[in-house]
């Protein structure tokens, strides 16, 4: 089985990765990790984990830069809006700092 079939079978929008590939055709009998299958499937279903939690880090560290990203443009429009006499502005973005901040 190709990357495309299995991409078309599994109805996901991209190219199944590497790993996803090889772990998917061995439980088909079929690969390079077909002997894990048969032999010692708990390798397949830790190796499967482990790269779930991988890109999980890889995620949450992602989502917490661009969250603190947002807070600095909100902190920074409080900032030019209290320069320029504009209370409810600077307040309205500083609440909006705080509340992207408090998301956890």
């Amino acid at each position: 089985m190709t990357k495309q079939e299995l991409q078309r079978l599994a109805g996901i929008p991209h190219l199944p990765t590497d790993l996803t590939y090889e772990l998917r055709l061995a439980v088909s009998g079929e690969g390079p990790r077909a002997y894990d299958w048969s032999d010692k499937p708990h390798r397949l279903l830790w190796d499967a984990c482990a790269a779930l939690e991988r890109a999980e880090e890889r995620l949450r560290q992602a989502v917490l830069a661009e969250r603190q990203a947002c807070v600095e443009i909100c902190r920074d429009v409080a900032r030019d809006r209290a320069l320029v006499g504009d209370r409810d502005g600077a307040s309205a973005a500083s609440e909006c700092a705080e509340t992207i901040r408090g998301y956890a």
